[in-house]
């Protein structure tokens, strides 16, 4: 029994994420906000719990201590894991115009396209297929509803409203955190938790492409690829293809970052339009 996109597990995993939030929303639609903050409050750091907790189970619990990578800010969906809680408990209207669109983009993505239930990988490296109910799967759609969710049920219920007047900062935001992720990844190869000889290797651990287009998303990423210098994709000391870590993104992030905003808040344009339809 293994999760592989358009099977039966596959469609599953998407009906329970359907049941849970559309649950929720039944359930706290009549509640005040100071119960529906403390419920989303409590998805985000059973996520952030979770992000850690995980190194006590298998496959994680056998690879000490260099394992502990895994629970830093390795990718995107890690960053939110760690920095939505904070997020959301802050006053910022900056930092939470990016929880919504970074939370439902990613973790809406993360569904159509659950690469680590999915690969016969773990952490790069060849692992088998993984059942669709063993502890990682679950893990991972679980933690990927809960980034969805806690942003989707603020914007759902006006805890908090994107507004696209603060568009200009959503760019400067994404490419904080792609630069955040390239830190950590420096800090854990200095610490010797990553392999030396796989350190910005675009196929190796490059999840967020920070290091550029691995090449088993080289069709996908050509969307992107196309707003790139050519001298941001070349090695200036040795001539080589290599892109610029981080760098190379600058100009991807700021055209599409409006797209994705866009997207990101359909369902609440939607909402707010049938809200109107109904107080005519």
């Amino acid at each position: 029994m293994y999760v592989e996109v358009g099977n039966f597990y596959y469609f599953l995993y998407f009906a329970i994420a359907i049941l849970i939030t559309t649950g929720l929303i039944l359930y706290l639609k009549n509640k005040d906000d100071k119960v529906k903050r403390k419920v989303i409050l409590f998805l985000l750091f059973s996520a952030f719990a979770l992000h850690f907790i995980k190194l006590l189970f298998y496959p994680y619990n056998t690879m000490f201590p260099e394992i502990i990578r895994k629970s830093s800010f390795e990718n995107v969906c890690a960053v939110s894991t760690l920095v939505f809680p904070f997020i959301f408990l802050s006053k910022s209207k900056i930092l939470k115009d990016y929880m919504i669109v970074a939370g439902i983009f990613s973790g809406f993505i993360a569904y159509i396209y659950p690469t680590e239930a999915i690969f016969d990988t773990f952490d790069s490296v060849y692992f088998g297929m993984k059942g669709a109910f063993s502890f990682d799967v679950i893990r991972f759609y679980y933690a990927h509803l809960v980034i969805f969710l806690a942003p989707f049920l603020m914007g759902y219920f006006k805890l908090h409203e994107f507004k696209f007047k603060r568009l200009i900062f959503l760019p400067i935001m994404i490419m904080l955190m792609l630069t955040t992720i390239y830190l950590n990844e420096v800090i854990l190869l200095n610490l010797g938790w990553i392999d030396p000889n796989g350190f910005g290797d675009v196929n190796i651990r490059n999840s967020s492409f920070v290091f550029g287009v691995s090449e088993h998303y080289k069709n996908a990423a050509s969307i992107f690829d196309v707003f790139v210098f050519d001298f941001l994709k070349t090695n200036p000391f040795n001539g080589n293809q290599q892109y610029w870590p981080v760098i190379w993104m600058i100009v991807p992030i700021f055209v599409y970052s409006p797209i994705l905003a866009l997207i990101s808040n359909i369902p609440f344009f939607i909402q707010n339009n049938v809200s109107k339809l109904r107080h005519k």
